[in-house]
């Protein structure tokens, strides 16, 4: 498919361990000790789905992209047309259509 998704699929299993080595160790201590170090495997809508492929309704709802359900078809057919054209969408000192029409 590609390198990303090869590279994906050469450390499946191993979220927890790298981010606990590269990204954020106190936060993979948290999510052990709650029970949370799950591999989630994929998304859905408003759901989760782990290595086992049981399925977890997510009811995190503060950041804005997850109001519309994760992987939206018609949100990601925008991000890839707008990442395809290269459209400035975040500039520091300054505002681009893209987002507010991607809201």
């Amino acid at each position: 498919m590609g390198e990303l998704r090869d590279l994906l699929d050469a450390r499946a299993g191993e979220a927890l361990d790298l981010h606990a080595e590269y990204a954020n160790p106190q936060m993979v201590r948290v999510l052990r000790t709650i029970g949370f170090d799950r591999d989630w495997m994929r998304t859905e809508g408003a759901y989760l789905y782990d290595a086992g492929g049981e399925r977890y309704l997510d009811w995190l709802g503060g950041f804005g992209m997850f109001n519309v359900g994760r992987n939206n078809p018609r949100v990601r057919e925008w991000l890839v047309e707008a990442m395809e054209l290269q459209t400035p969408n975040a500039p520091q000192m300054g505002v681009s259509p893209v987002t507010p029409l991607l809201a």
